[in-house]
């Protein structure tokens, strides 16, 4: 691909915002159904530490699928940070109090789970507990961050288009690592893209690999350059306006063999120019700290 930047200091320029984060302490309680059990923790302190250390100001935590609708540690975490904001795992059981109580604290989304893999059976959010909890998020003004199995991923945007909700597709949609570009699911989120509500995000490139670990490194350069195709066709194809960039840290499964830094890097190679990556910056501010 052809390096649109000026010089090598433009591309060296760090993003502005963080976009996909998650932190939790050591002995955070996690679910029966947790895909993985970390044995340490990521704090706030350490996560602020870490974007610091590569020039990124501003960070958005995404609450894990580990910790069910338990999330009180985002909350305390954004409600102290100014240079945070956060999205909760909630049931349609929540209080309209609460939403507010979280919202107030720096909350901004709604980070919904349909994956087998985290969750079981997926829910149906054509209910009338899905709809009433919808209108509430559309309401304070917050998206709905969708983690989804390839499968279900186009009629849970259906659903959530109908709502009229603000949408954030996590991941690249979780494309076929073998089709990348060409895959379906890739082609739901951009047609919900074109329905005028929702945001792709280009987050988490190192895991867009089959290697198990140990990884080694021709694994990761493997994932870069799917990344790198990603990030091209998507800013081909919706443009600025519609992504945002994360690095998805502290990159659980992948402990070890990827840094903050890691990711940094490989996302100023994929998409080289500074200028682009800065209007993804102004889009990640308008929607999570305008």
């Amino acid at each position: 691909m052809t390096d649109h930047s000026d010089d090598e200091g433009d591309r060296a320029e760090p993003p502005l915002v963080d976009s996909h984060t998650h932190i939790f302490p050591r002995d955070v309680p996690l679910t029966a159904t947790a895909w993985t059990r970390p044995d340490y923790e990521f704090t706030v302190e350490e996560y602020v530490a870490a974007m610091d250390a590569s020039g990124v100001q501003f960070g958005v935590i995404a609450a894990m699928s580990l910790t069910g609708d338990y999330n009180d540690y985002v909350i305390d975490a954004v409600r102290a940070t100014p240079r945070l904001r956060g999205t909760v795992n909630v049931t349609p059981a929540v209080r309209r109090s609460e939403l507010r109580e979280m919202a107030d604290a720096g909350i901004v989304g709604l980070r919904l789970f349909r994956s087998a893999r985290s969750f079981g059976d997926p829910v149906d959010l054509t209910t009338d507990e899905y709809r009433v909890l919808f209108r509430r998020v559309r309401d304070l003004g917050w998206h709905v961050h969708v983690v989804c199995d390839p499968a279900l991923l186009g009629e849970t945007l259906d659903v959530l288009n109908a709502a009229g909700v603000d949408i954030v597709v996590d991941h690249f949609g979780n494309p076929d690592l073998d089709l990348v570009e060409a895959c379906p699911t890739l082609d739901a989120a951009v047609r919900s893209v074109d329905a005028g509500r929702t945001w792709i995000k280009i987050s988490g490139g190192f895991r867009l690999t089959t290697a198990t670990a140990p990884r080694p490194p021709e694994a990761y350069a493997e994932a870069w350059e799917r990344e790198r195709r990603l990030d091209t066709y998507l800013l081909g194809r919706v443009g600025t306006d519609r992504l945002i960039w994360g690095t998805d840290a502290p990159f659980v499964g992948h402990e070890g063999t990827v840094t903050y830094q890691d990711v940094v890097d490989s996302y100023t190679r994929a998409v080289p120019s500074a200028a682009t990556r800065r209007a993804i910056d102004r889009t990640a501010l308008r929607l999570f700290f305008s």
